[in-house]
């Protein structure tokens, strides 16, 4: 499980956040600055961006983290405004199995509430181990067929084909068949 606070504001600094309250918070953008990817590439970035990665094993020890990191936000209520924080989000991330359960701590529900912060709650797909060793089969597969052609232009092959390789398996295995037609003929 991932635990990200998120800070935004048309005028927000999260340069001033970060020094008014002490915290790790991971600099995205500044409010106009220039940005040099995404949909405002090469323009000012309409709002600044802010993020506190909450991070720690197990679940439990999550929540303790969250706890204190919000009680100190809480505590800078002011520092936050001056900063031009207009929302804050908590961005959880759950991995996507059936026995996977997640809920937030009484204490942590109160300050989410004093910060007047949004939850955005995100399940994640976690392949199994099979999956993975199935891929990492695929791919071996796919050198494997691909050094074994007799042709001038294997780097032209190889760059065909290195799409299939940073995709998921079904995807690579669909590949295999096509470089097994190729190397047949």
């Amino acid at each position: 499980m991932n635990i990200d606070i998120r800070f935004e504001g048309k005028k927000f600094s999260p340069k001033k956040l970060k020094h008014l309250t002490k915290l790790p918070i991971e600099v995205i953008v500044e409010s106009g600055e220039i940005t040099s990817i995404g949909r405002y590439k090469n323009k000012p970035a309409p709002y600044g961006l802010g993020l506190l990665k909450v991070k720690s094993e197990p679940k439990k020890q999550v929540q303790d983290l969250l706890d204190i990191y919000l009680g100190k936000l809480v505590d800078k209520k002011d520092e936050i405004k001056l900063s031009g924080v207009e929302e804050i989000i908590i961005d959880v991330e759950t991995p996507f199995v059936k026995d996977s359960e997640f809920s937030f701590e009484k204490s942590i529900l109160v300050k989410l509430l004093q910060l007047n912060a949004r939850i955005d709650i995100h399940s994640i797909k976690d392949e199994s181990a099979s999956e993975k060793l199935t891929y990492i089969k695929l791919v071996n597969e796919l050198n494997s067929l691909i050094d074994s052609l007799n042709t001038s232009n294997k780097v032209e092959i190889i760059k065909y084909f290195e799409k299939y390789i940073k995709t998921d398996y079904n995807t690579l295995s669909k590949g295999i068949k096509r470089v097994r037609k190729t190397a047949k003929s």
